[in-house]
């Protein structure tokens, strides 16, 4: 599960939610229906009976600076973090309780540089620890889980050429054979992209090839 973005007026919101003021939030029509959305979710998870659930980032929605909070239904990150504790806890409840829980970091946007919250979060849930790249105790930037003999791996950052994969999806046809070291080697390291010119001629763009002419001529 992941970017539930707990704060936002487009968020989940646990009912009854009372902030630290001591002010009853009252959900709007959107976030009353992503509750029963995330309720049916919980009785499928309980159905399915998983041995273990990872968090997969983005929990809360954080400050939101580029727009001063405009669309924040929580402004204080406390309880933004504490909101998301209680939507979490709804599902713990429908999993036996056995099962293992696993966070992961979400962006700085959201959660902050730091990721207190996230650990927050994480420990009010009783989440495992684990060994991985990057700062944290129980939230990490990528999770490598061993089931059965096959890793399973988790990082909220999961664009195509970026992350924390061990293989790009051009690497994987590289070590398949289906590319050539040159290919790769353009593609890959040098981030090259057809285009295709009025004229119908095919161009190969290189957008660190004034970088490369520089270290040749060094």
């Amino acid at each position: 599960v992941s970017d539930h973005q707990v704060g936002s007026i487009y968020g989940l919101l646990p009912p009854s939610f009372e902030t630290f003021e001591g002010v009853l939030k009252i959900p709007n029509a959107g976030q009353e229906y992503l509750w029963r959305c995330w309720e049916d979710f919980c009785w499928r998870a309980h159905q399915f009976d998983p041995d273990f659930v990872i968090v997969n980032g983005d929990v809360i929605d954080g400050l939101q600076e580029k727009n001063k909070g405009a669309e924040l239904s929580l402004i204080s990150p406390s309880d933004q973090s504490k909101a998301a504790a209680i939507v979490l806890e709804s599902l713990k409840h429908q999993v036996r309780p056995e099962c293992k829980w696993y966070f992961t970091q979400g962006t700085p946007y959201h959660t902050g540089i730091w990721g207190d919250k996230e650990e927050e979060i994480a420990a009010a849930l009783g989440a495992e620890r684990y060994f991985s790249v990057g700062t944290g105790k129980l939230c990490r930037e990528v999770l490598w889980l061993e089931v059965e003999g096959v890793i399973i791996e988790a990082a909220h950052h999961i664009s195509v050429p970026q992350g924390f994969y061990r293989l790009t999806p051009l690497g994987v046809q590289y070590w398949n054979k289906k590319v050539d070291f040159k290919t790769l080697f353009k593609k890959q390291m040098l981030r090259y992209s057809e285009t295709t010119e009025e004229n119908g001629e095919s161009r190969s763009l290189f957008p660190y090839r004034t970088c490369l002419k520089v270290l040749l001529e060094v």
